[in-house]
């Protein structure tokens, strides 16, 4: 792009920033409408996409081919389901194009709920996990005294995170740390983040979307400062003194569903002897977050950009491959573990 198109970038995702809503699906678009939503699109994922560095084996170089073939006159539905079949080819679960993105529902109840369990005469208790919801919420402050309460007399727990919302990656840690035992290493040890003045005003559109009573975390760009800012995670941080369940039995259950926060809390745990991880592969969308918001401005088609890549300490990729848990409730489990089967008959 030219300056003059630089500029045009900036004063439409500006102006478009604020309009989020679902349009009529069957919107005939232009042939320069549609060129121009394309060209926007383009320069955004140049500019802001972080999978673009980190994705191995991604190709950005034939997605961009493609991208040009898109045609160039098409209904609004027909265009957003060509971007999100074209998007659904990068080895990234977490970018996407969406019909529009909704706000965050202010929280009136807890994000989270605690029931009582009894299983072959065991007594337990189930957490539901509802939404990975910011830790400011002050819902959280309550989370460690009602866990305390429930677990002095339970000989078990059920964390249920199947159909939990939310993408704060600090919550799936928070949980997980109640559970361990001991020290709590992140399985992240670096944290690449795109620093632009594009990759920022994505940043600051999807913020005020979905935290707009929270202050924007992110320092302004300066000219002239690395494209790329690594970020090292003291990974002894979470060597947390709270260990309300360190020998009891935990019982996570997850599905095609679980994606970023809810991974985060089984990779946590997955190597905890008491931790039994039950259910279907997960979705595999934990490598690349921080997501940016940009809204085409003739389509009013939504697209989540993600802006950063958390490096795993071990080395592994697990994006679109998922979590796969050696248990599943199905017909054939075979386990020594009664109340594994139980909890499989009562909650699955």
């Amino acid at each position: 792009m030219n300056r003059l198109n630089k500029l045009l970038f900036f004063i439409l995702i500006f102006s478009c920033s604020l309009h989020r809503h679902s349009a009529n699906e069957n919107q005939n678009l232009s042939k320069e409408q549609v060129k121009q939503d394309l060209k926007v699109l383009h320069y955004a994922l140049r500019k802001s996409y972080s999978g673009q560095y980190f994705a191995p084996g991604i190709n950005m170089k034939e997605f961009f081919r493609q991208l040009r073939k898109v045609p160039k006159r098409a209904t609004r539905k027909k265009l957003l389901g060509r971007l999100q079949s074209l998007l659904a080819t990068l080895p990234d679960g977490s970018i996407k194009a969406l019909d529009y993105i909704q706000e965050d529902d202010q929280l009136t109840l807890p994000p989270w709920k605690f029931e009582d369990v009894n299983l072959e005469g065991e007594k337990g208790v189930l957490l539901k996990v509802i939404q990975f919801t910011s830790l400011n919420s002050p819902y959280w402050d309550q989370f460690q005294e009602k866990l305390k309460q429930n677990m002095s007399k339970s000989n078990f727990l059920v964390l249920d995170l199947r159909n939990s919302i939310g993408d704060d990656d600090s919550v799936g840690i928070f949980i997980a740390r109640y559970f361990n035992g001991g020290v709590l290493r992140h399985p992240v040890i670096r944290q690449h983040h795109i620093r632009t003045k594009e990759s920022l005003r994505l940043l600051k559109n999807y913020w005020s979307l979905k935290r707009p009573n929270q202050k924007f975390p992110f320092p302004e760009y300066r000219k002239g400062e690395a494209k790329i800012l690594p970020i090292e995670f003291r990974r002894d941080d979470v060597a947390y003194s709270k260990k309300y369940a360190p020998d009891k039995r935990l019982y996570l259950l997850v599905d095609e569903s679980c994606e970023k926060p809810c991974e985060t809390t089984l990779y946590a745990l997955e190597k905890n002897p008491h931790v039994s991880i039950i259910g279907e592969k997960t979705k595999g969308a934990i490598h690349f977050g921080h997501p940016g918001l940009l809204v085409l401005p003739n389509s009013n088609i939504s697209v989540l950009i993600p802006t950063s890549y958390n490096e795993f300490a071990d080395g592994r990729f697990e994006e679109k491959r998922g979590f796969k848990p050696k248990k599943s409730c199905s017909p054939e489990l075979k386990s020594d573990d009664k109340l594994l089967k139980h909890i499989c008959e009562k909650y699955w």
